[in-house]
């Protein structure tokens, strides 16, 4: 997961702001998803964009055919124009993070990572999810990964906040209280 610097959510608050008084936050949102996707697909790319011994005019070249391949709306070109005049390119990646992340927040959504020793079933996930927004008075996308590591329940991570329901960690309270005694 992409945790986004303050100059990323900078650029994707000034363009999230822009999309929302145009109400295309969804198009322009899916417009950076394409771009951090091919991104990451091609690496020569990035070289390209990224390496301080390629010619900043070579590099305008190159964003310049990628916009006219893409075809991205005005605004997200321009910020990609921004983005490679500060030679931050390379932050694309944390940019579109940071734009998803604050749309979802605008639209009340929390993103929650849970991982369990064994696959969760979609009523345990639909059952998880109740709970978590119930907790959370938000909606909640939920994305679930299997750690064999766990012997057995959940660890929830919300942002920052640790739901730890691991029985590793239940039986680590039972060891110290047992030890305390």
């Amino acid at each position: 997961m992409i945790r986004p610097t303050a100059i990323a959510r900078r650029y994707a608050r000034a363009l999230l702001d822009l999309a929302a008084e145009r109400g295309v936050e969804e198009a322009w949102g899916a417009e950076l998803r394409a771009l951090a996707e091919l991104w990451a697909s091609e690496p020569v790319l990035r070289g390209l964009l990224t390496d301080p011994l390629v010619p900043d005019r070579r590099k305008e070249e190159v964003l310049a055919a990628v916009v006219e391949a893409a075809r991205p709306s005005g605004p997200v070109a321009a910020l990609l124009g921004e983005m490679l005049g500060h030679d931050r390119m390379g932050r694309l990646p944390e940019v579109e993070a940071a734009y998803g992340g604050l749309l979802d927040e605008r639209r009340g959504i929390v993103e929650a990572e849970v991982a369990a020793a064994e696959e969760l079933t979609a009523k345990q996930l639909d059952r998880l999810r109740g709970r978590l927004e119930a907790i959370t008075s938000r909606r909640v996308r939920l994305r679930a990964r299997r750690d064999p590591g766990l012997l057995g329940g959940l660890v929830v991570r919300i942002g920052d906040l640790v739901y730890d329901g691991s029985l590793r960690r239940r039986l680590a309270q039972a060891r110290r209280s047992l030890e305390g005694e």
